[in-house]
């Protein structure tokens, strides 16, 4: 994703992109994501911290199912690479890729009101 002083405007043409311009659908989509990804990085963060490889892969499973269907290109990378590094038993650079995740996820979420709001119907 290309970074620019807009970024929620892209994340807002990736959904509409995947919802074939259905900003409601988009929304909600926003509204799910919003509410989700906070527990599923605690869960991936103490899976990662406690070395349970296997959930921590069905974490990362999951979370790069949720925003890869979003196209959330960005994300489903680093969640990819996480997962590649537990499948070869890697937690130490599972958790250096996971710190990148996590703050990418959080850029996300800061941008949540502006990505919202560019979604209501004009």
């Amino acid at each position: 994703m290309n970074s620019s002083n807009s970024p929620h405007l892209e994340y807002v043409e990736l959904m509409l992109e995947r919802t074939l311009g259905n900003r409601i659908l988009a929304k909600t989509l926003f509204e799910k994501l919003f509410s989700t990804l906070p527990r599923q990085l605690d869960d991936l963060s103490n899976s990662l911290n406690k070395k349970d490889i296997l959930k921590a892969k069905l974490v990362t499973h999951d979370l790069q199912g949720v925003v890869g269907n979003c196209g959330l290109i960005n994300l489903e990378y680093y969640a990819r690479k996480i997962d590649n590094y537990l499948s070869a038993k890697d937690i130490e650079s599972a958790q250096k890729i996971f710190r990148i995740l996590q703050e990418q996820i959080k850029s996300f979420i800061e941008c949540g009101e502006k990505i919202l709001a560019a979604l209501e119907i004009p």
